[in-house]
């Protein structure tokens, strides 16, 4: 009784509006790639800030260590996040997500030693990956048709308003003459998942997750109130419950689960895992990373080692970027993913080439204009990245 109260609750608070339900359902599931854009760009400015790098006294292994913990913790929320999602819902799965990344962000922001730093971004990142497999499916499977595209894709351009709100943080506190010029960025890390949390207790739950737990008149009421202002009697909303109700029962008649067992013999899912798979290679191994975490080393061999400048570079290089991938997201629907995706690829394979070369004979010159060269370089190939791979980062998996 106490849950269907709860539920009916949740209800009245809503809006009936579909534009404005949409958007709260963004807000809600942008917590992953706002988190981990802030992380990146969070985790670039300390790496130039003599506070950190002398409190921790890091050598490379542990400066490696404490960025790459984020990703220790992803590995172990990878491996758990579906099937709690499929169990207990995307909505109550984002909840538990945002949880664990405030505690880890205040963890982070109380570090005494590298262990303590290191465990803290774990649950970061055990928190922000729980968040990207149930948010992704969350977006998609609640969005209406007419905004999934945009919305989803959004998800991964909201990853760049991260890294900007980061890198203009960092760039206020690194006067600070105390471990405050890191502690504080780290502390506002926790910002979106609380942000995000706010949202959770007011949008509703997936209703494709819905009607799989039988709960069809619910269900219908989301669809109704993301595609026609709460009104369950329009076509529009009749034909997605509709679409609901014949793919659950193909899945339910053809014994479709996403166990290893179908996957090797049913071809479709064999091809999703590869799309899904491939998506991922493409994305994680492209240089990006590598970029967004060490972009100070890398301005430093480019021969620009001030660390203020180095944070004026970070802050215009994730506006830049931001900007391109959401131009990006609009022309994936024009031109279609694959198209853009060749585009961008072949632009970043040669910017690479261009950026180390640029990098290996003005790096250690006095020449401005080499260096202004390789800046430019960098910001190119971040800009082509963004153009296809922020967004279809989020689009493909959950297609």
């Amino acid at each position: 009784m106490a849950s269907a109260a709860n539920r009916v609750l949740i209800r009245q608070w809503l809006p009936k509006s579909s534009a404005t339900t949409a958007v709260m359902v963004i807000a809600a599931a942008c917590v992953t790639s706002t988190t981990k854009g802030y992380d990146g760009s969070m985790m670039n400015s300390p790496n130039a800030l003599p506070s950190y790098s002398e409190y921790f006294v890091l050598t490379t292994a542990t400066k490696a260590l404490n960025t790459c913990a984020i990703w220790l913790g992803g590995i172990v929320s990878a491996v758990v996040a579906g099937p709690i999602a499929n169990r207990y819902g995307r909505r109550r799965s984002l909840r538990w997500a945002s949880l664990f990344t405030i505690f880890g962000a205040i963890l982070q922001a109380a570090a005494q030693n590298v262990p303590m730093w290191v465990v803290s971004r774990m649950f970061i990142g055990f928190g922000t990956t729980f968040s990207m497999c149930a948010g992704t499916a969350y977006t998609a499977e609640t969005l209406p048709v007419k905004w999934r595209g945009w919305g989803v894709g959004l998800l991964g351009d909201l990853y760049y308003v991260g890294g900007f709100l980061a890198a203009g943080i960092t760039y206020g506190t690194s006067r600070m003459d105390s471990t405050w010029a890191w502690r504080v960025p780290s502390a506002l890390q926790a910002f979106f998942s609380i942000t995000a949390l706010g949202f959770l207790f007011v949008v509703p739950e997936s209703p494709r997750w819905l009607v799989k737990q039988d709960r069809n008149e619910e269900a219908l009421q989301v669809i109704a109130l993301m595609n026609s202002d709460g009104d369950c009697s329009h076509p529009d909303t009749i034909a997605a419950y509709q679409e609901i109700l014949d793919a659950m029962d193909f899945e339910r008649a053809e014994g479709r689960q996403f166990r290893t067992q179908q996957i090797v013999k049913t071809r479709d899912l064999r091809m999703r895992i590869i799309l899904v798979a491939s998506a991922s290679v493409c994305a994680m191994l492209s240089g990006n990373n590598v970029v967004s975490f060490y972009l100070g080393d890398i301005l430093t061999n480019a021969g620009i080692s001030d660390s203020n400048t180095q944070l004026e570079i970070t802050i215009v290089l994730n506006a830049w970027c931001l900007v391109v991938s959401i131009i990006g997201t609009r022309l994936l629907d024009q031109f279609g993913r694959k198209t853009i995706a060749i585009i961008s690829n072949s632009g970043m394979v040669v910017l690479l080439f261009v950026v180390g070369a640029l990098t290996a004979v003005y790096g250690t010159s006095e020449n401005l204009s080499g260096i202004y060269g390789t800046v430019a370089s960098i910001f190119l190939f971040q800009g082509i990245y963004s153009l296809a791979w922020t967004p279809l980062i989020m689009l493909y998996p959950p297609r």
